[in-house]
């Protein structure tokens, strides 16, 4: 799976590509699930309801979606649709009320939600900040594990992940005690470019 939404995964998906559609959906699917979960406290049912009707709306909006930086980071744009929807299967709960398509247009083009009040919104997106540090980490230590030597990835997590001393490791690997060491130098850079990439989306 590739780095999370680069400008030019956003231009396949425009264009149609099923395994960019794939990798989306791969990508963001658990954000989306524990966003609904966290943030709105939907049951798993919901959740599962949640992600499809995230991916269905910017679906039909991906013809037409510019991604442009100037504007705004993606995961605001990501963060309000999601909250939106989340909304939407909230109301389905109080039958008689409904949300038009064009608050939806709102919400999606404008800066804030006008769905919450200033106290909701800093308390839902503190929880967003906090999902997507969480997502981020996990995407960039998948990319990592794709990137790195099965010896050096394992080197890396026993040693800084889990905490191992690194004579142990290296025991435990069969390796020098430097090779435990570059390896955390070179998953550590490695991982500094990546949430480098994340933080400009």
């Amino acid at each position: 799976m590739g780095l999370t939404t680069k400008p030019s995964l956003l231009a396949k998906i425009k264009n149609g590509d099923e395994i960019s559609w794939e990798e989306f959906h791969q990508t963001y699917r658990p954000l989306i699930w524990v966003r609904g979960k966290q943030a709105h406290d939907l049951s798993d049912c919901e959740c599962d309801e949640l992600v499809q009707m995230v991916m269905l709306t910017y679906f039909k909006k991906s013809t037409s979606f510019q991604y442009d930086p100037a504007r705004g980071k993606f995961r605001n744009f990501m963060r309000r649709m999601v909250d939106f929807q989340a909304k939407k299967l909230l109301l389905k709960r109080s039958p008689g009320r409904e949300i038009s398509y064009g608050v939806l247009e709102n919400v999606l083009q404008s800066d804030s939600d006008p769905l919450d009040s200033p106290e909701e919104h800093n308390d839902l997106e503190s929880h967003w900040d906090s999902e997507w540090r969480a997502h981020v980490l996990s995407q960039a230590l998948e990319e990592l594990r794709a990137h790195l030597e099965t010896t050096t990835f394992q080197a890396f997590d026993l040693y800084v992940l889990q905490g191992g001393n690194p004579r142990t490791v290296a025991q435990f690997l069969n390796i020098s005690v430097n090779a435990v060491y570059l390896a955390k130098h070179r998953a550590t850079k490695y991982l500094e470019r990546v949430v480098m990439l994340y933080e400009t989306l």
